[in-house]
């Protein structure tokens, strides 16, 4: 993705008000503010739908949060689409039973236990009250590790005719089967690999089989099924699993986003196909209005295929906000506001790219860069706001540059100054970001902190100094020498004033003043030594 082109965009508002004993808060609270007061400076429809998502953004329980956030405008999602969506991650954020609690029960040899536990998420999937995915995201637990491997043997095991048992061995093999096979083309793959794969394949088919003969409504093995038979090419086992479970539930969410996956052309499929299947599902989504979140998934793929520039223009960008207008996707709500901020074709639209990373963000934690991107431009005129982006992004990347330029300034922004300065000194290491943390340090100290004329001087004269050793020809350093000099009672030397005339900025408005004032008094001194 593109990162954004700035030019000088200060990040650090104009004025500062001080607050009395700041705390040193990772995430402060986002302040309550009248609406009229809530980023005045966006258009319609996207200040009407931030002033909810703010007000929506203060509320802590994940679930309640993302209910209360505003829909995209113009959008034509089903009715309860997003609130599915938001269903759908909450379940998500709540652990199903863990391989820690799993190992538990083998421990203990509680198979009956563990099989009332499995039989209970299963129901669930199939309630038409309180309807969940745990079943599904259970068996998400086992991946390609050794204690996956070592669980589900044991499981099996002890429970050779257990759906849920053959069932996670299964998916153990399955996983790692595309470990072993990798994101090469197979023409660079190699050909133990190749082999290793379909061994692994064929000692899962056998398993997901069984897992779905003991128990026919258990559709994880219909999907797991439908994926290991698209990873060796076998069409006719896609489709005998995909009716099998079309018979238990057509409308069941996994089974969907896998169907729309195989239907691709990279696999096989074709987009008239996919769209003859989303017309299939049109009569479930009254019931079922999250199925329309993979509805995303084909126009995104056509996306995809416009390489470089070319998926910034008119073409990739019809698709993707397609994509976005007929479901929540996750990738494509993402994709929409990398594209919305970087078109090379057409204007950046910002407040459209700020809206749909939020509404990304109100679903799922995003990636570093997309919560990035929401605290640039947010971290002006709402720096708490903007720290509730960027404390996750931390998690993700904390030695990115641009990260801790941000969080300097959001903490500046925030009266957090020695916060502040902490973070903007882990950004000035990174060239890109040096410039302008060491032009906002210099001005936190002298005009932001509060501080007296004097202390603000010693406090920034370090930062200064070196923007104006780095960077010679920045007149706005000039200005900031000059302050210090004059606040530390030193005079200034009539050949920096000239140095500063011939490198400054004319189009400045706070370098014009001090060139007019400079110039006016050297004119003056000329006068008076005729």
């Amino acid at each position: 993705m593109k990162a954004r082109n700035w030019a000088w965009a200060a990040l650090v508002g104009a004025t500062v008000c001080m607050t009395a004993g700041a705390a040193d808060i990772p995430v402060p609270a986002i302040p309550k503010k009248d609406a009229a007061q809530v980023l005045r400076e966006a258009p319609e429809p996207w200040r009407s739908y931030l002033i909810k998502a703010r007000a929506a953004e203060r509320i802590a329980d994940p679930l309640r949060r993302c209910l209360a956030f505003p829909d995209l405008p113009g959008n034509h999602w089903p009715e309860g689409h997003a609130a599915a969506h938001c269903a759908y991650h909450a379940l998500q954020r709540v652990p199903t039973m863990s391989l820690d609690t799993l190992e538990g029960y083998l421990q203990r040899k509680d198979i009956k236990g563990l099989r009332a536990k499995m039989d209970g998420y299963l129901d669930r999937h199939f309630a038409k009250e309180g309807q969940g995915e745990d079943i599904h995201m259970m068996f998400g637990a086992f991946d390609e590790s050794d204690r996956s491997d070592r669980l589900s043997q044991r499981w099996l095991m002890s429970a050779p005719d257990d759906p849920y048992a053959n069932l996670a061995r299964a998916d153990y093999l399955l996983e790692k089967a595309w470990k072993v096979r990798g994101k090469e083309y197979v023409a660079k793959t190699p050909e133990g690999n190749m082999e290793n794969m379909h061994s692994l394949v064929d000692r899962a088919m056998p398993l997901f089989d069984k897992a779905s003969k003991l128990e026919p409504r258990l559709m994880p093995a219909y999907i797991g099924m439908m994926s290991a038979a698209m990873l060796i090419g076998r069409s006719d086992l896609i489709e005998a699993a995909f009716a099998s479970a079309q018979k238990q539930d057509p409308a069941c969410l996994l089974l969907v986003r896998q169907r729309l996956q195989i239907l691709l052309p990279r696999w096989g499929g074709s987009y008239a196909r996919s769209a003859a299947y989303m017309a299939e599902l049109a009569p479930h989504l009254k019931e079922h209005p999250g199925l329309a979140t993979y509805f995303s998934v084909p126009y995104l793929d056509q996306a995809s295929y416009f390489e470089g520039d070319d998926f910034y223009k008119a073409p990739a960008a019809a698709l993707v906000d397609h994509a976005v207008d007929v479901g929540s996707y996750d990738d494509a709500l993402q994709q929409a506001g990398d594209i919305a901020l970087n078109r090379v074709d057409a204007p950046s639209d910002e407040w459209r790219s700020l809206a749909l990373l939020l509404q990304e963000a109100r679903f799922r934690y995003g990636n570093a860069w997309a919560d990035r991107m929401i605290a640039w431009d947010l971290v002006q005129s709402e720096p708490e706001w903007a720290l509730h982006y960027l404390a996750r992004a931390q998690k993700l990347e904390p030695a990115n540059a641009q990260l801790q330029y941000l969080l300097g300034a959001a903490y500046h922004n925030t009266h957090r100054f020695a916060l502040a300065q902490q973070h903007y000194e882990a950004a000035i290491k990174d060239p890109k970001q040096r410039h302008r943390s060491l032009r906002e340090l210099s001005t936190m100290w002298l005009f932001d902190a509060g501080l007296d004329g004097k202390t603000g001087a010693i406090k920034a004269k370090p930062f200064v100094d070196r923007l104006l050793a780095e960077y010679p020809k920045d007149g706005r350093g000039w200005i900031y020498h000059f302050d210090c000099l004059g606040r530390l009672g030193q005079s200034i030397p009539m050949e920096e004033l000239k140095q500063f005339l011939a490198v400054a900025d004319r189009s400045d408005p706070r370098q014009i003043k001090t060139i007019a004032g400079i110039e006016s008094a050297l004119e003056k001194a000329g006068q008076a030594s005729k």
